[in-house]
């Protein structure tokens, strides 16, 4: 490349560089490149979620369509404005699961408050229960073991098994959502 620097300056104030280029290079073109979008995992990942929310039992939870991504998580697109329903799978620990995330500004006061139900949800939904306070944001998780999404073969029982959970989930949680978020229907 070759630069040709200029020195402007307008009114009163102090010289500023401009920056023109003169030459570059012979076919040159500008190349971002997304490191997510080309991986193996990446991939797997684009394909897990794709076939994941062809899942009928989806339907009367989402307030919009569903879109597929290339992380191990995937946030489902609930009408919930202060909490976050998401299902996700682990490579590495081979399991999946479903987790409620609450967030923004109240993150961690709602989940104080969907403690003090915690006796009633988990009658609702069972045992094995992750309640998690984190920081400053709150958690309810579950987790099934022993399902590895890499094997694809495995994946219709794996998104049946998530989607059950995610319904379940939402409605088990839908009642507290809806007194709790600041924005909520």
């Amino acid at each position: 490349f070759a630069l040709e620097v200029e020195l402007w300056r307008i009114g009163d104030s102090a010289l500023a560089p401009k920056f023109n280029v003169v030459s570059k290079p012979n076919e040159w073109t500008r190349s971002v490149v997304d490191s997510t979008k080309n991986t193996e995992v990446s991939q797997l990942r684009w394909r897990y979620w794709s076939e994941f929310i062809k899942q009928p039992a989806l339907k009367p939870i989402l307030a919009s369509p569903q879109q597929p991504n290339r992380q191990g998580n995937l946030n489902l697109n609930t009408r919930w404005h202060d909490f976050k329903l998401s299902v996700f799978f682990n490579r590495t620990d081979k399991r999946i699961g479903v987790y409620i995330m609450c967030r923004g500004e109240d993150g961690g006061e709602n989940f104080r408050q969907l403690l003090t139900e915690r006796e009633a949800i988990e009658k609702k939904l069972g045992p094995g229960l992750v309640w998690d306070d984190g920081d400053t944001k709150g958690w309810v998780t579950r987790r099934f073991p022993k399902n590895d999404a890499v094997q694809e073969s495995d994946w219709p029982r794996q998104h049946k098994l998530l989607a059950s959970a995610a319904v379940d989930f939402y409605n088990a949680f839908d009642p507290y959502m809806q007194e709790l978020d600041s924005t909520g229907d």
